[in-house]
């Protein structure tokens, strides 16, 4: 979803709309499927506090169980990164004043935060997300893909060419840094 106001949608450079959202979430339940989840964005040039409040009611009033609320990152090597200098994106203040004000809402509606960016009603809580949180073990297939096993954390390549042609995996963060983390702190955190 990552907006309910298509203006935003249309900043972020999404071909969907609000209504299309809606009519996934309504064909998703009409086919049997009730375990959804939505994505919202914050910190999209120009959202406010009232148009992230309301997206994140959106999600309440569609009846999803669970959503993830993240912090637009700009990352190298995208559109936005070529325009970051123009971008009018919400200082560090500001940001955290979009992210309490959505997790303040989402709580209102009953969808509980159980993780940084998730919030799901009870008994919906991602088994995905919650295996990064509780230090689990967990293997990622495909390029890009992350993994942690036997205390090891590393990545493949982007590259499909590379990944293909059977390029090891790239070592992470050192698994050294994992051990004694505090409960109720996620274990990919290291000081």
């Amino acid at each position: 979803m990552q907006s309910a106001d298509d203006r935003e949608l249309k900043l972020l450079g999404r071909r969907h709309t609000f209504a299309q959202v809606v009519q996934a979430v309504e064909t998703a339940r009409r086919v049997g499927i009730d375990n959804l989840s939505l994505d919202l964005m914050l910190g999209i040039p120009g959202q406010t506090v009232e148009s992230a409040k309301r997206s994140a009611a959106v999600c309440a009033e569609l009846g999803v169980p669970h959503v993830s609320a993240y912090l637009l990152k700009i990352e190298p090597n995208t559109a936005f990164y070529q325009r970051r200098e123009q971008l009018q994106l919400p200082d560090e203040e500001e940001a955290c004043t979009l992210y309490e004000a959505v997790c303040d809402e989402l709580e209102r509606h009953g969808l509980r935060q159980y993780e940084i960016s998730n919030f799901a009603k009870p008994g919906f809580e991602s088994r995905h997300n919650l295996k990064y949180w509780h230090c689990e073990e967990y293997l990622g297939l495909g390029p890009a893909a992350h993994s942690f096993l036997s205390g090891r954390r590393f990545y493949e390549t982007r590259d499909l060419r590379a990944f293909l042609a059977g390029q090891p995996p790239i070592e992470d963060v050192d698994a050294r840094y994992l051990r004694g983390v505090r409960k109720n702190t996620p274990c990919w955190h290291s000081d």
